[in-house]
Parts: structure tokens; sequence; C-alpha cells
């Protein structure tokens, strides 16, 4: 049986939920279910937590591991402010 793709209508931005399931964390990074496994495997993207005997993401944790200053801006992870923090 073939591999059926959701497409999400991106005209407007959707209310993400906090916890993704597998496919649900796949289109939120707009890759097919097994490329977003094979991130995951690969460890370049975060790996699932058990909720409620379910495997499932943190939108939070996948946002990080894409923003490339690590979490939300702060002196620990954003360099500018780490430089502005130290001259001060």
């Amino acid at each position: 049986m073939a591999k059926r793709e959701t497409r999400l209508d991106l005209s407007a931005p959707p209310d993400w939920p906090l916890m993704l399931d597998a496919a649900g964390a796949a289109a939120f990074v707009s890759l097919p279910l097994d490329g977003f496994l094979g991130a995951v495997a690969l460890g370049d993207l975060p790996p699932p937590r058990r909720l409620a005997g379910r495997l499932l993401w943190s939108r939070r944790e996948i946002e990080a591991s894409l923003d490339p200053t690590g979490v939300a801006a702060s002196s620990d992870h954003d360099p500018i402010a780490a430089a502005i923090a130290q001259a001060a």
C-alpha cells in the first residue's frame, strides 16, 4: 500500500500542540515521516518522550534543535547577549 503524505494548509500558521506524535512532528518540520524518523535516529532532531504510553515529541525541543542560537535568546545561548553581559 502506498504511503500517503498529509499536506498542511500553510496559508495561516496552525496552533501546534506542545507535544506532537510522529506524523505531527514530521509535518511541523516539513519532512516526510521516514525523513523525520531518520533525522531523529541520526540525532539531528530530539528523541521522543513517553507520555501516557505514547511516544511524543516536544515542539519546543524540536524548535530549539533547529534554532541556531540553541534555545531562546539568553546570555547562555546567544553570543551577542553574552558579549553584552560580559561587557557590563
